[in-house]
């Protein structure tokens, strides 16, 4: 992208800011920022977590090059000890998802399912929510297959949900993505 995805501008502020406010909105209560080099610093510059919204910590993972995995990784180890709560792991890239969908990969969860992700015309996308016992399989999957490991090994008792939501599958990840997909800005 050239520039950190957390301070684009999204549909209610930065895209982080975007994802949060949502989390908020369908009754989140608690968040984790995982950032690292080389952009973490100016992010918590600009986005001082006190000022957004749930307040959320903020985890530094020193070696995001290693991979999405190592983020989620650095941001559940301190987790996995007692009855760990389930997780939603939402890359920041993706901030047109829907409360909608939010709200049904919860209550997926609540009806017991170990894994919930939504699926848009066939496709897979994110956020994905994993059930607090998988926090041990997620820490101990392989980096170079990441958390779609434990995915695998699930494959028979996931929930798929089929939403309506493009923006599960809408990740905005080159300049070209933000132009085709971020809804047009007002200038003035």
């Amino acid at each position: 992208m050239g520039r950190p995805k957390a301070l684009l501008q999204g549909p209610r502020g930065s895209f982080l800011r975007t994802v949060l406010a949502l989390l908020e909105e369908v009754g989140v209560q608690r968040a984790r920022v995982i950032l690292g080099p080389p952009h973490g610093e100016e992010i918590l510059a600009r986005e001082p977590p006190d000022r957004l919204p749930l307040t959320p910590e903020v985890v530094m993972n020193p070696s995001p090059e290693r991979g999405m995995l190592s983020s989620l990784q650095v941001g559940i180890v301190d987790l996995t000890a007692g009855a760990p709560p389930s997780i939603l792991v939402w890359p920041v890239d993706h901030p047109l998802v829907t409360a909608s969908t939010v709200s049904q990969l919860i209550e997926g969860l609540a009806g017991g399912a170990p894994i919930v992700l939504p699926v848009h015309l066939g496709m897979r996308g994110h956020p994905v929510a994993f059930a607090g016992r998988l926090l041990p399989e997620l820490m101990a999957a392989s980096l170079e297959i990441g958390a779609r490991q434990v995915v695998r090994a699930h494959a028979r008792e996931l929930v798929e949900i089929a939403v309506e939501d493009t923006g599960v599958v809408r990740g905005i990840d080159a300049p070209s993505d933000y132009d085709r997909f971020m809804p047009p800005r007002s200038t003035g």
